[in-house]
């Protein structure tokens, strides 16, 4: 009887340790620009997992948990809600930028960050996450810096003035050349640059958040993207860069143009209401 239950006791301390998890490379730049390099690493010991606590099927097969949902009541109706708006978030972005997302995580807890990203790992907090809009909003903002730090990405040419935290960015990485448009390093803006040169007030906390943000704003409102660069030539070499070596191409929002109460001064790109229409490819 009790070699019974030390053997249960045993397997329900497994069981808790199998959920833990943690980002194995530093944070990149990301929802708070007061979090950057103040989030830190979990250190804890985990023993790796073999299938994930909740499926998330979709056209991508990358590695999906979730953390502190129970599988009963309000909890395990969220979080199928959740997982619905991911599929949808997913399915609205390119392969080959998904593919380059090894590990989805969400945690149902508060967070000053409501999403944390580096070249592969992407962390949702969805307590801090008001709706179903903002929740795909900020994923695919997130999605922003996988797509820079882990799509767009070359560690040749030699090192280049931006910096991801410790890790030197090169200068055959192609977001160099976006980055030189507004920035002198990865925190530095050029003189020349102002705020209409930026899709975002956001986007002109670093070269990563600008890159995020554009990155955003041109898969979701595409319309507001182009009404933008029309008072700055910088935000059109921003928006043909991302078409161009981004999106293949590829353009969204064609036929919404109507911009009559956008307040072109806003600060963030993931409050901006989205519509089912924006998940769905050229329009």
């Amino acid at each position: 009887m009790c070699v019974s239950f030390l053997m249960f006791f045993s397997l329900l301390l497994a069981g808790n340790l199998f959920f833990s998890d943690f980002l194995s490379l530093a944070p990149s730049y990301h929802a708070s620009p007061t979090q950057y390099h103040a989030w830190k690493r979990e250190r804890k010991n985990v023993i790796p997992r073999q299938k994930p606590f909740v499926e998330l099927k979709a056209p991508w097969d990358g590695h999906f948990s979730a953390k502190n949902f129970s599988l009963r009541g309000t909890d395990s109706l969220q979080l199928q809600n959740i997982k619905h708006d991911l599929k949808k978030a997913l399915l609205s972005l390119p392969f080959q930028h998904t593919e380059k997302l090894h590990n989805l995580e969400i945690r149902n807890q508060s967070h000053l960050s409501r999403g944390m990203a580096n070249s592969k790992k992407l962390i949702l907090h969805t307590r801090s996450i008001a709706d179903s809009d903002e929740l795909i909003s900020v994923f695919i903002h997130e999605m922003g810096h996988i797509v820079d730090l882990g799509y767009l990405r070359s560690i040749n040419g030699g090192k280049t003035e931006f910096q991801d935290g410790d890790i030197p960015i090169f200068e055959d990485d192609p977001s160099v050349y976006f980055y030189r448009l507004s920035w002198l390093s990865a925190k530095e803006k050029k003189s020349s640059a102002h705020r209409e040169d930026f899709v975002s007030g956001y986007a002109m906390e670093n070269c990563f958040e600008d890159f995020a943000e554009s990155y955003l704003m041109y898969r979701l409102h595409g319309e507001k993207f182009r009404h933008l660069m029309k008072e700055s030539d910088l935000l059109t070499q921003k928006y043909e860069f991302l078409k161009t070596e981004v999106f293949d191409g590829q353009e969204f929002q064609t036929n919404k143009l109507n911009l009559s109460d956008f307040d072109k001064k806003f600060w963030d790109a993931t409050l901006l209401n989205i519509d089912s229409e924006n998940l769905i490819g050229k329009q």
